[in-house]
């Protein structure tokens, strides 16, 4: 969906940051699970997030882009994608958890490949080294980082280092995309960017605090 959304009316830099919702869903996720209740800071979080992504999304005449609304989807996947791997390595090794998800993701692309147009009747060097490129680092490699990572630390924590992805996401889709930052898109950033951290930290800095205690 993320990929799908592109291809159509969203940027690079609005697609960044609308997909790191995922940092806000997750504790929202746990609940569904049976877990605890989110707390005033995560509901407060995401309120702030829906207003950024109504700032980033919404169009003059109030309605969203189809682009943008794939984004989101994703995000919103993303953040389900996150707990179930988080829960799924506790006990498991992450590679092999890896292979399964990018055995599963293959299978169900070649039959999407089938049903809609079938393979290409010709091959450009160019496409071929992105698709590879997508594959081998931007997913194989992602995936495989990100699920160790996870094994490791805790779910919400993992949400925080991925959010950095919606901050360089901006900065290369201006550096190399050429992409042009409205002040309503750059205050919807700050205002989504803002629920992440919030949505994460409860505004305390869980990383020092978990040093001073395992030294204790």
């Amino acid at each position: 969906m993320h990929i799908y959304g592109l291809e159509l009316d969203t940027t690079p830099g609005k697609s960044a940051f609308l997909t790191s919702i995922y940092c806000v869903v997750v504790p929202f996720v746990y609940w569904l699970l049976g877990r605890s209740r989110p707390d005033r800071f995560e509901f407060g979080a995401a309120a702030l997030c829906l207003v950024g992504i109504g700032l980033i999304s919404l169009n003059e005449g109030l309605v969203i882009l189809r682009g943008d609304l794939y984004t989101l989807l994703s995000g919103l996947l993303t953040g389900v994608e996150i707990v179930l791997i988080a829960k799924a390595c506790q006990q498991r090794d992450p590679i092999v958890m890896t292979f399964l998800q990018l055995s599963v993701v293959a299978g169900l692309g070649i039959m999407l490949v089938f049903f809609q147009a079938g393979l290409p009747q010709q091959y450009v060097v160019g496409d071929i080294a992105g698709v590879v490129y997508i594959g081998v680092f931007a997913t194989a490699g992602c995936l495989g980082l990100q699920s160790i990572g996870l094994k490791y630390i805790d779910p919400s924590a993992g949400a925080i280092i991925l959010s950095l992805e919606s901050v360089f996401g901006v900065m290369f889709s201006i550096c190399f995309y050429g992409e042009t930052v409205t002040m309503p898109m750059l205050i919807g950033f700050s205002f989504v960017f803002t629920a992440v951290i919030i949505s994460q930290t409860k505004l305390r800095f869980p990383f020092r605090r978990r040093n001073r205690s395992d030294c204790n």
